[in-house]
C-alpha cells in the first residue's frame, strides 16, 4: 500500500456545507425545487424546507439549488438563523453585496467564495445594484428590503431565491416576523421571491409546532432519507473517477456497505482511503478501505455522534442504551420490561428519536441504532463523559452503561426551549425545574 500523506487533489470533501464532486440520490429534491422556481414567475408559492439529521447534505443542497437558481438569472440571498439577529444579517449582506458591487460584479475564484459564504447576497452576472443606503437604514425593515431586491430581480426576468439554513434553531419572534415579511412580499405583492429552508428533524418540535407560524406549516418538507448501498456505491465510484482515481471491485463494495446511509460519513470514508492508497496514483484497496472505515467511524463519532448523544435527555440516553443492550431483539416488549417508564413516555421516545435518526424500526419488528449512531459500526462511546464504557468482550460486544441515568422525563417543552426536569411519568404540566 502506498504512503499515508494527504495527496493532492482528493476530490472527496468532508468539511460541513462543503459541495461534494457529486450529489446522488438527491435529484428528485433538485428538480422539484427547479420546477418550483420556474413555476415562480407565473405567480406560484416556492416554500420548501429541507429536513434531515446531522450530515444528510442538507447545506450541500442548498449550495446546489443556489448555484441552480444563479445560472438561472436570480438573486440569492444567503443566510441562516443559528443565532439571533437575522434580519441585521439581512441588511448587512445586502449593504455589503451593493459596496462590493459598484460599477462591476464577482467574478472567478472570488465568486465562488462569495457564493459560498453564508450571510450574502449573490447577483446574476453583469447585475450591479448601485443602491444607496447605510445598513442602519434597512435593519429592522426587512420587508422592505425584501420588495426592493425581488422588484429589481423581476425588472431583469429573474428573482430572488432566499435559503435559510439552521432554520430549527431559529429564535421565534424573528422568524415569525421573517415569516411574516416574505409572505407579504410574495403572497400580498405577488413579487418572484421563494424560500429554501434547511432544517434538524426537531424543527418539528420548535417552528413547525408553534401555532403563530402556520406559514411553515404550509411549507412543503423534502425529508433526506438515508443514501442507499447502491447510492453509496455509485457516488463513491463516480466521485473517484471524477479526479482520476478507482476502487478495486471488492474494496468499492466494502466501502459503500460501511456508509449507512450518510453523505457526510461518505466523504470522510472516501477521503481517508484515497489517502491510504495514495490514489490516483495507486487503486483504492481492501487494505485501504479497511483502514478508512476506521478512520471514517472515528471522525463520525466525533463530528456527529457525540454531538447529538449531548444534545439528548439522560432519559433518551437510557432508552439507547436499552436498545444497544437489545439488539438485535429489541422490540417494543423487550423495551417495555427493561425500561422503568409509563408506555405514553415510551411511544413518545421512540417517536422522537426516530424522527431525529437516532434509532429506526428493522423488517423483524425490532429498533436499532440509526445512522447518527452508527449502527454497523457498534455505538461505542469509550470516553465515561460520553454516556458508555467499553466493554471487556471484544469490539463487537454491545456497549454498556456507565451508570445508571436519573429518572428524569426529558420531554421537549418548545415555548420554554428546553426539556422537563421532573420525574419521569409525573402528574401535571411539565416544568423546566424539579
Amino acid at each position: 500500500m502506498a504512503g499515508h500523506g494527504k495527496q493532492r487533489g482528493n476530490p472527496f470533501s468532508p468539511g460541513f456545507g462543503r459541495s461534494p464532486a457529486a450529489l446522488v440520490g438527491r435529484d428528485g429534491i433538485l428538480e422539484d425545487v427547479a420546477s418550483q422556481l420556474a413555476a415562480v414567475a407565473s405567480g406560484h408559492r416556492l416554500c420548501s424546507i429541507l429536513v434531515g439529521v446531522r450530515g444528510s447534505g442538507k447545506t450541500s443542497l442548498l449550495n446546489a439549488a443556489e448555484d441552480m437558481a444563479h445560472e438561472s438569472g436570480w438573486m440569492v440571498l444567503a443566510v441562516d438563523a443559528t443565532t439571533s439577529g437575522l434580519s441585521q444579517r439581512i441588511a448587512r449582506a445586502a449593504a455589503a453585496t451593493t459596496e462590493a458591487h459598484e460599477g462591476s460584479t464577482v467574478r472567478g475564484d472570488d465568486a465562488q467564495r462569495s457564493r459560498r459564504r453564508i450571510n450574502s447576497l449573490r447577483l446574476p452576472p453583469g447585475i450591479a445594484l448601485g443602491w444607496e443606503f447605510t445598513e442602519e437604514q434597512m435593519e429592522g425593515d426587512t420587508r422592505h428590503l425584501l420588495r426592493r431586491l425581488a422588484g429589481a430581480a423581476a425588472d431583469r426576468g429573474g428573482g430572488l431565491l432566499i435559503t435559510l439554513d439552521e432554520l430549527h434553531s431559529g429564535e421565534r419572534d424573528e422568524v415569525r416576523r421573517f415569516a411574516g415579511d416574505f409572505q407579504h412580499v410574495a403572497e400580498r405583492e405577488g413579487l418572484p421571491v421563494g424560500l429554501l429552508g434547511a432544517a434538524l428533524p426537531e424543527i418539528q418540535y420548535t417552528v413547525l409546532e408553534d401555532r403563530k407560524l402556520t406559514f411553515f406549516h404550509r411549507a412543503q418538507l423534502h425529508r433526506l432519507r438515508p443514501l442507499t448501498d447502491e447510492q453509496s456505491f455509485l457516488c463513491l465510484r463516480t466521485t473517484a473517477a471524477s479526479a482520476g482515481g478507482e476502487f478495486a471491485a471488492d474494496a468499492l463494495h466494502l466501502a459503500a456497505t460501511a456508509v449507512n446511509g450518510s453523505p457526510y460519513h461518505l466523504q470522510l470514508l472516501g477521503r481517508s482511503a484515497w489517502e491510504a492508497a495514495g490514489a490516483p496514483g495507486q487503486p483504492m484497496d481492501n487494505e485501504a478501505c479497511r483502514l478508512a472505515i476506521r478512520r471514517a467511524g472515528d471522525g463520525f463519532r466525533r463530528s456527529i455522534s457525540a454531538p447529538a448523544w449531548h444534545q439528548l435527555s439522560d432519559a433518551e440516553q437510557e432508552y439507547l442504551h436499552a436498545v444497544a443492550r437489545l439488539y438485535p431483539s429489541a422490540t417494543r416488549r423487550a423495551l417495555a420490561g427493561t425500561i422503568d417508564a409509563p408506555s405514553k413516555w415510551l411511544a413518545r421516545t421512540e417517536r422522537r428519536l426516530t424522527i431525529s435518526g437516532y434509532v429506526r424500526m428493522t423488517d423483524q419488528g425490532s429498533l436499532e441504532l440509526a445512522e447518527l449512531m452508527q449502527r454497523r459500526d457498534v455505538l461505542d462511546f469509550s470516553e465515561p463523559e460520553l454516556g458508555y464504557r467499553r466493554t471487556d468482550d471484544g469490539p463487537g460486544a454491545a456497549p454498556s452503561p456507565a451508570a445508571p441515568s436519573r429518572q428524569v422525563c426529558g420531554e421537549w417543552m418548545p415555548v420554554a426551549r428546553a426539556r422537563c426536569a421532573l420525574g419521569r411519568g409525573h402528574k401535571g404540566g411539565h416544568r423546566t425545574r424539579r
